[in-house]
């Protein structure tokens, strides 16, 4: 019944000296350290980019002028 398995021989050093295979186990904790990596990247390159950029200029109401009005409800 198990006859097939005798024969096969493990791929690339990414299995359990008892012959089972960890591939799946191995790709998703690799793919979760990736992804971490890649948020923390991103996180570092959008801070420094939020250092190097000027301040936004304020805000502008077309229809209420430069300021909104405070008083207006009186």
């Amino acid at each position: 019944m198990m006859d097939h398995l005798a024969a096969w021989q493990p791929v690339a050093g990414l299995d359990e000296p008892t012959g089972h295979p960890y591939g799946l186990g191995l790709t998703f904790a690799a793919m979760c350290v990736f992804f971490i990596v890649l948020f923390l990247i991103v996180v570092l390159v959008g801070r420094a980019r939020d250092r190097r950029r000027p301040p936004p200029p304020p805000p502008v109401y077309p229809i209420l002028g430069d300021k909104p009005r405070k008083d207006r409800h009186k």
